[in-house]
C-alpha cells in the first residue's frame, strides 16, 4: 500500500470518526490531548516514526516533516465550515446564540468566543480577506453576508489555513532538540522491548542471544536447567549487559 493511499484511508476512515462533532464542543486542553494522541498514532505509523519511549521524535517534528496539520488546525477548519451551515440554516435560536453579548461587548458564551477568535485568526493570516473585510468585532454583518453569499471563496479561505502548532506541545521538549536527539545510553539493557521488535522487523537486526547455547549465564554465571530460561534471564531488562564471548558462538 502506497503512502498516498494510507493518508487517504487515515483521513476518510480514522479522522472522520475521531473529530466527529468536535467542532461544536469547547474542548479543554486535557480533552484535546486525548484526541491528539489518537490523531498522531496513524501519522507516526505512516511516517515510520512510532513512539517507543519518551526520547522518540516529538509530535511537532513528525507533523513538520510530513506536512500534517495539528489537531487544533483540523478542529478550527471544521468549526468555520460549521459556522456557514449555522448561518444558512433556518433555525433562528441557533443564530441568536452568537449575538449574545456580555456587559463588556464580548460574546457571552464560550463557543461564540472561539468563533470570534477563529475569524480573527483567519483575517490575520489571509491577506485578501484582510483587504475585503473589517475586523469581525467591528462589523459582524459584513462577515455574515460574505460567509453566506461567497461559499467558494469561504471554503478556499478555510482550506488555506494550515499550521502545525498545538496547545498539546510542550514548549521545550516538543519544539526544541531535546526529544529529537536520543541520549547516550550508559545503563545496561535500557532499550525498550518494542524498539527491539521494530529493529528486528524493519531493519533485520537480530538479538545476539541466538548465539547463546549454554545454560550458564554469560555475565552473572547463574546456572539454569534449560537454555530457554537462560535466554529469558539474559534478555530481561534488569539483567546485566550481554557481552557474548567468542568461545560461546556456535556452541
Amino acid at each position: 500500500m502506497t503512502r498516498t493511499v494510507e493518508k487517504t484511508f487515515r483521513k476518510s476512515l480514522h479522522d472522520s470518526r475521531l473529530f466527529l462533532n468536535a467542532h461544536v464542543r469547547v474542548l479543554q486542553v486535557r480533552e484535546l490531548k486525548v484526541i491528539n494522541a489518537e490523531y498522531m498514532r496513524p501519522i507516526r505509523k505512516i511516517e515510520d516514526m512510532c513512539r517507543f519511549d519518551s526520547w522518540s521524535v516529538s509530535d511537532y517534528t513528525v507533523r513538520c516533516n510530513g506536512g500534517y496539520p495539528s489537531a487544533d488546525c483540523v478542529i478550527l477548519r471544521a468549526r468555520l465550515r460549521y459556522l456557514r451551515r449555522l448561518l444558512c440554516s433556518s433555525c433562528m435560536p441557533l443564530k441568536v446564540l452568537p449575538s449574545i453579548k456580555d456587559k463588556n461587548g464580548e460574546p457571552a458564551l464560550q463557543w461564540p468566543r472561539l468563533i470570534m477568535n477563529d475569524l480573527k485568526f483567519l483575517r490575520s493570516n489571509t491577506h485578501w480577506i484582510a483587504k475585503m473585510l473589517p475586523p469581525p468585532e467591528d462589523d459582524a454583518d459584513s462577515w455574515s453576508a460574505f460567509i453566506m453569499n461567497e461559499e467558494s471563496f469561504w471554503h478556499e479561505a478555510i482550506d488555506g489555513i494550515h499550521f502545525v502548532d498545538s496547545v498539546c506541545d510542550n514548549t521545550q521538549t516538543e519544539r526544541g532538540c531535546t526529544t529529537d536527539i536520543p541520549p547516550v545510553i550508559t545503563l545496561p539493557c535500557m532499550t525498550c522491548q518494542a524498539l527491539l521488535l521494530h529493529m528486528r522487523s524493519k531493519h533485520g537486526e537480530r538479538t545476539p542471544m541466538r548465539y547463546c547455547g549454554t545454560t550458564l549465564g554469560l555475565t552473572c554465571s547463574a546456572r539454569h536447567l534449560k537454555q530457554c530460561t537462560a535466554r529469558a534471564h539474559v534478555c530481561w531488562r534488569t539483567s546485566p549487559t550481554l557481552d557474548v564471548p567468542s568461545a560461546s558462538i556456535g556452541a
